[in-house]
């Protein structure tokens, strides 16, 4: 008895081929893969942004006292 993954991996042959036959999704294949070649550096510069911002604002928001009876209290994130 032939299992139904024997047939799946024909399908997925028949797509490979189908691709490597048109010349526009394979182009647009090549730039989405080499695309993930910059996403280093881009979540770099996410992470690098996030970390100035929460320099920037522990500097300006940091010696805030904190009072029980007001809106600034330690249960407030």
């Amino acid at each position: 008895r032939i299992s139904s993954a024997f047939f799946r991996l024909f399908r997925v042959m028949r797509l490979i081929k189908l691709l490597s036959r048109a010349e526009g999704v394979r182009t647009l294949l090549w730039t989405f893969i080499k695309s993930f070649q910059a996403l280093p550096y881009v979540a770099l510069l996410i992470v690098m942004l996030f970390f100035i911002y929460a320099v920037i604002g522990m500097q300006m928001f940091g010696k805030i006292a904190m009072v029980d009876g007001t809106q600034i209290n330690r249960n407030n994130n």
